[in-house]
């Protein structure tokens, strides 16, 4: 079954290809390029889905989803695809930071940057909390700029949590709650959080431990 994957694709590529005829424009090129490499992204999902324990089917996931960024670069939906299937592999972590430098370009979300984070630690077998500490600075000044954004102070406090400043992080889901009371789940599932570390050591460990 899995040798019909290259004949399925290699259909699917060329009917995307051909359903604008003859491009003439480089737009017209493009959406092309983006009908085939959204098919190669289904496929990939597909792949992963039914194989996500298997290392072959990862690779063959990995291939797929790579053809489909060469073919449409900015789509960010893709890098994401990416990094759900590189999560499933230990090491690789060039590959990981790599693919959320691009993410984060796009969507600045701290569980990218906490991710980041990691995955630069076990590669430079460097401390993980100065990086942590860096992008709560990040956070702390747009949220500064922007005090009425909910959104920014719960990118904040989710980096807060792994440096642990309790007294810090209540404040601020007092704040978000005030803006925007239906993060209730979010704040409710941070405190829960916290409350299973006694230290910033202890909530590094597991974080470094729990990240592949």
């Amino acid at each position: 079954m899995k040798n019909l994957y290259p004949i399925f694709i290699a259909g699917l590529l060329l009917f995307a290809a051909c359903d604008n005829t003859t491009p003439d424009t480089a737009d017209d090129t493009q959406i092309a390029n983006d009908k085939a490499a959204e098919a190669l992204s289904y496929s990939a999902t597909d792949v992963y889905t039914n194989g996500y324990d298997n290392e072959d089917s990862l690779a063959l996931a990995i291939q797929l989803i790579d053809s489909a960024i060469a073919l449409s670069p900015d789509n960010i939906v893709l890098y994401e695809s990416k990094l759900m299937f590189l999560k499933e592999l230990d090491g690789r972590y060039d590959e990981k930071v790599a693919v959320l430098n691009k993410i984060i370009s796009q969507e600045d979300f701290a569980e990218y940057r906490v991710a980041r984070n990691v995955y630069t630690a076990k590669k430079d077998g460097v401390a993980l909390l100065p990086l942590l500490e860096q992008d709560l600075q990040h956070y702390k000044q747009l949220s500064e700029k922007y005090p009425d954004s909910s959104m920014l102070l719960l990118n904040k406090v989710l980096i807060m949590k792994y440096t642990h400043r309790p007294e810090d992080v209540q404040d601020d889901l007092k704040k978000i709650m005030t803006i925007d009371n239906t993060f209730r789940d979010y704040t409710d599932a941070i405190k829960r959080e916290m409350a299973q570390f006694d230290d910033t050591e202890e909530a590094v460990e597991v974080l470094m431990r729990n990240t592949k």
